[in-house]
Parts: C-alpha cells; structure tokens; sequence
C-alpha cells in the first residue's frame, strides 16, 4: 500500500488491517537513517479471501491528510505462499 503517513509502524498496519482476517505479517518500510516511513508497506494474509476483503475495503481509506492506495502486491520475483496486500 501506498500513502501511509511518516509516522507509521507495523502496530499501524497491522490494527487498520486485522479486523479483515488473520495477519501473517505487517512491514511498514523504514527510511534507515531517519526511522521514518517512507510511505509504504506490506500486510501478507493466510487466505487471498482475506486480503480481497481488505483491499476492497482500505484502498481510498483516509487515513490522516492522506488516502491510502492499496493492491495486490504486483511484479512478484518466484512464487508467492501466502497473499500479500502491498504497494
């Protein structure tokens, strides 16, 4: 997903993305010297039902001055196990 706000963390992600099924792993990514958010992240769901359910209901979401943009995880480099909700 995309538009997270600088001060997000993976505690963020993952109470925005849990009412929607069970959560295999949140990473909001980091800027290394800063610690801040750069404005993107991933949620991996167990079930692809789960993350349409969530994409379906955050992609516009508002989340402070901003809206989130989320997908599918695009451009995937080998196979995937698990469905992911990313950028």
């Amino acid at each position: 997903m995309y538009n997270l706000p600088s001060d997000a963390d993976d505690a963020f992600l993952y109470k925005i993305f849990s009412r929607y099924g069970a959560i295999q792993s949140v990473k909001v990514v980091k800027d290394p010297q800063t610690g801040t958010c750069k404005g993107f992240g991933f949620v991996r769901y167990g079930q692809f039902s789960d993350a349409l359910h969530a994409i379906q209901a955050t992609n516009g979401m508002s989340v402070g001055q901003k809206q989130l943009s989320v997908s599918f995880k695009s451009a995937s480099r080998g196979p995937r196990t698990a469905p992911h909700i990313a950028q």
